[in-house]
């Protein structure tokens, strides 16, 4: 927070506000004069809050405000996607081989367990 910013915040600290500088979810939501943020996550270990946006839902709900998470699946990779090359790279020359006889369902499963345990997301 450069100096500016630090003078507003703890402005309106001593005002008795809850400021919310780090953590603010990726999405707002308007309609019928309500508000409602969503953060937006990929399934798997990086599809959690970290501490800053953990202390921004708690006082978004303080405030009444509706704070959710939505995960969101990647998609299937393919050989048009840049981590393709990462993930036939991560394999041995075996494992490649059982990967391309795997049939389709199976196939989509081990990038998704590749992608999940890499934490990768699209």
């Amino acid at each position: 927070m450069n100096e500016r910013e630090q003078k507003i915040y703890d402005k309106y600290i001593a005002e008795g506000y809850d400021v919310i500088k780090a953590g603010a979810p990726d999405l707002i939501l308007l309609k019928d004069e309500q508000i409602a943020f969503v953060e937006v996550k990929s399934p798997g270990p990086n599809g959690k809050l970290n501490e800053a946006q953990k202390r921004a839902f708690i006082l978004l709900r303080k405030h009444g405000f509706s704070a959710k998470i939505e995960i969101v699946q990647p998609p299937p990779i393919s050989r048009e996607d840049s981590d393709y090359n990462a993930f036939m790279r991560s394999m041995t020359r075996r494992e490649r081989d059982e990967y391309i006889n795997l049939p389709d369902p199976e196939r989509t499963k081990a990038v998704d367990d590749w992608l999940t345990s890499r934490g990768v997301s699209t």
